[in-house]
């Protein structure tokens, strides 16, 4: 396996579903499967970053729309703190990519 190598993914909207997560892994094999990362993401608040960056940076010219479902679910299993440094990292996202949008979904 290479452990640097990212999986291909379907374009515009990609959808992020946290409905079924109560555990932080679940919460990361989300990110991992949505976005097809690397093995190598290490699953913390900066790795998304970077690896988001590498994500959009790559599809700077195309509309790019991540529905996310279940967040509000997560309000009973994670802190608020980590909701928050999460849903910040998505926002850093946005303003650095005006072509992307992470919109709450019921």
């Amino acid at each position: 396996m290479n452990r640097k190598a990212w999986t291909p993914v379907d374009g515009s909207p990609t959808i992020l579903d946290f409905s079924k997560c109560r555990y932080v892994s679940e919460f990361h094999q989300v990110l991992r499967k949505a976005f097809g990362f690397p093995a190598y993401y290490g699953e913390n608040p900066d790795a998304l970053w970077d690896l988001l960056d590498g994500f959009f940076g790559d599809r700077e010219e195309e509309p790019w729309e991540v529905h996310v479902f279940g967040w509000a679910n997560l309000e009973n299993r994670f802190s608020l703190e980590f909701r928050r440094m999460y849903w910040s990292v998505f926002e850093d996202a946005e303003k650095e990519y005006p072509n992307v949008r992470f919109i709450l979904k019921s």
